[in-house]
C-alpha cells in the first residue's frame, strides 16, 4: 500500500529541485570538428594563437576534434581568397585573421576584403616589439634611433610581410621621428614568425619588428635582444622600454581574432560565437594569455563587428589619399587659374617670362664659369654611385638566391629536382625543359608534381608567388 506524502512535504520537495536546476550551468553539444585556416608558416604569430585554442579547445572538450590548416602567401591574402570562394556551409571552419591580413590585402589592391566575412571574436592582443641580435654593436634603441637619423637607408630592418602590422608600424614611428619613409630598407620576410628572428641572428640585418610572442623563443635561448616594445606600458619580464618613454607618442597592439565563413548557417555562426565565449572564459586560455604576453582584449559579436569595421578604414587611409588633400589640390590649382583670368593677366605672364630669362641667364653663366669643375665633381659621383648601386644589387641577388635554395632544402628537394624548380620560376615550359635536360616532357611533368607535392604548393603559379614578396618593396 502506498502512502500519501503529505502535501507541504511534496511543495518542498519540488522547490528544492527548482532550486538546484536553477544554479546548474547551461549544457553545450560538443562539436565533432572544427577546422582553424591559419594565414601563416608554422611557428609564425597566427600559427601560435591557433595552437593555444586547439589545447583549450581540446583539453576543455569543446572540441572532438581540431585541424589548423595552414595557408601561405601574400601576408594571408591567399588564405583570406580561399576561405572566402569556399562553400563551409556543411562544416564548422573559421578563419584566423587580424590586422596584419586586412593590411596586407589592401596593400596588393585584393578585391578580397575580411568584411566579406561573419566577424565572431577577437580573442588577444599582441604588442610589437623591436629587436636585434646579441652580438650587435646596437646597445639600445637610441641607438637605433641615432642610425636612423644619420642615414635610414643604411639600416637594414626586417619584419612580417608588406602591408603587415609591423611594416606599417614601422612607417608610422618614421613619420613620427619625421624621416622620410622612401629610403626605408625594409626586408619582408614571406611567412612572418619565427623566420624573423631566425633570419636577425644570422647576422645580415640591423634590426626586425615583429610581434613580441615571435620573439620569446630566441629571447629564451640568448640569441636576441629586446630594445623597445609598442605597448603603453612595460611588459612583465622583458628589459626593454615602451617609445612613449622615449618621447614618441605611439603605441599599438595587433590582434587575432576568428571569422566564419559568410556562407555558413546561422545555427552555426551561433555554435561558433558561443564556443569561443566558452574559450574566452576558460582558465587554460588566460593563463596562456599571460605566458605569451597577450592582452586579453576579446570582444565578441557586434562589438567585434563594430571594431572590424573601423579597422578597416582606418588602415584604408594609410593606403589611399584622403578626399581632404585631392580638395587642397584643388583648391590652389583654383586660386592659380582664378589669378591669371583676372585683367592684369599678361603682367603676370610678362613678369613670368622675365623672371624665367634672368634664372636663365643667371644658370647659364654659372655653368659657363663652374663647367669643368662640375663636370669633373659628377663624373666622380657618377662612378661611385654605380659601384655602390652594383654592390647593392649583387647582395640583393646573393640574398635572394640564398633563400630560394633554403627554401629548397628545406623541402628536402633533390639536385635534379633544384634545377627543374629554378627553370619553372625562370618561365620555362615543360618543353622547354625535357629539351635541356634531354628527358621526355613526361618525365619533367612528373618530377614538377614531386616538387609541388614536397614544397605543399599547387603549381608553377604558387611557386611563384611564393617567392615573390622577396621582390617586393613595402
Amino acid at each position: 500500500m502506498i502512502k500519501k506524502i503529505p502535501p507541504l512535504l511534496t511543495l518542498f520537495f519540488i522547490c528544492t529541485a527548482a532550486f538546484f536546476s536553477h544554479g546548474e550551468e547551461p549544457t553545450f553539444p560538443v562539436i565533432k570538428q572544427l577546422s582553424i585556416y591559419v594565414p601563416g608558416a608554422v611557428g609564425g604569430g597566427y600559427d601560435h594563437t591557433a595552437k593555444v585554442l586547439r589545447s583549450v579547445l581540446l583539453k576543455e572538450n569543446l572540441v572532438e576534434k581540431v585541424e589548423i590548416v595552414h595557408l601561405i602567401g601574400a601576408g594571408g591574402v591567399l588564405a583570406l581568397t580561399y576561405f572566402i570562394n569556399n562553400d563551409f556551409q556543411d562544416q564548422n571552419a573559421v578563419l584566423l585573421g587580424g590586422r596584419s591580413m586586412m593590411g596586407a590585402a589592401l596593400y596588393n589592391n585584393s578585391q578580397m576584403s575580411i568584411l566579406q566575412t561573419t566577424p565572431i571574436a577577437r580573442l588577444n592582443g599582441k604588442p610589437l616589439a623591436i629587436a636585434v641580435a646579441k652580438d650587435s654593436p646596437i646597445a639600445s634603441i637610441d641607438d637605433l634611433f641615432a642610425g636612423m637619423h644619420t642615414d635610414i637607408s643604411l639600416i637594414k630592418w626586417l619584419g612580417g610581410s608588406a602591408g603587415a602590422a609591423d611594416s606599417i608600424f614601422l612607417k608610422d614611428l618614421l613619420n613620427k621621428m619625421n624621416i622620410a619613409t622612401d629610403d626605408i630598407n625594409y626586408h619582408p620576410v614571406p611567412g612572418g614568425g619565427n623566420a624573423v628572428a631566425e633570419q636577425l641572428v644570422s647576422g645580415h640585418y640591423t634590426a626586425a619588428i615583429s610581434t613580441l610572442d615571435e620573439f620569446l623563443d630566441y629571447l629564451a635561448d640568448d640569441k636576441i635582444r629586446i630594445i623597445a616594445v609598442t605597448s603603453k606600458e612595460r611588459v612583465n619580464h622583458i628589459a626593454a622600454p615602451t617609445l612613449i618613454e622615449k618621447n614618441i607618442p605611439l603605441t599599438l597592439f595587433d590582434w587575432h581574432g576568428v571569422f566564419a565563413p559568410e556562407k555558413a548557417k546561422d545555427l552555426t555562426k551561433q555554435k561558433l560565437t558561443e564556443l569561443f565565449q566558452r574559450v574566452a572564459n576558460n582558465n587554460i586560455w588566460q593563463e596562456s594569455l599571460k605566458t605569451k604576453q597577450w592582452q586579453n582584449n576579446f570582444l565578441l559579436a557586434q562589438a567585434f563587428v563594430d571594431f572590424v569595421k573601423a579597422e578597416q578604414a582606418q588602415l584604408s587611409k594609410k593606403f589611399h589619399p584622403s578626399a581632404s588633400s585631392k580638395v587642397t589640390k584643388l583648391s590652389a590649382n583654383e586660386k592659380i587659374e582664378s589669378l591669371l583670368n583676372k585683367p592684369y593677366r599678361w603682367a603676370v605672364y610678362i613678369a613670368l617670362v622675365c623672371l624665367l630669362l634672368l634664372i636663365t641667364l643667371f644658370i647659364l653663366k654659372r655653368k659657363s664659369i663652374n663647367r669643368e669643375v662640375i663636370l669633373q665633381s659628377n663624373l666622380e659621383k657618377v662612378e661611385q654611385e654605380n659601384q655602390l648601386n652594383k654592390a647593392k644589387l649583387a647582395e640583393k641577388i646573393n640574398g635572394i638566391s640564398q633563400h630560394i635554395e633554403q627554401e629548397f632544402t628545406k623541402w628536402q628537394l633533390t639536385t635534379t629536382e633544384k634545377e627543374i624548380a629554378l627553370m619553372l620560376l625562370k618561365g620555362l615550359t615543360f618543353k622547354e625543359i625535357a629539351e635541356v635536360r634531354c628527358k621526355s616532357e613526361r618525365t619533367v611533368r612528373q618530377q614538377a608534381g614531386a616538387i609541388y607535392a614536397k614544397s605543399s604548393l599547387s603549381n608553377r603559379s604558387d611557386l611563384a608567388a611564393y617567392f615573390l614578396e622577396d621582390f617586393m618593396t613595402p
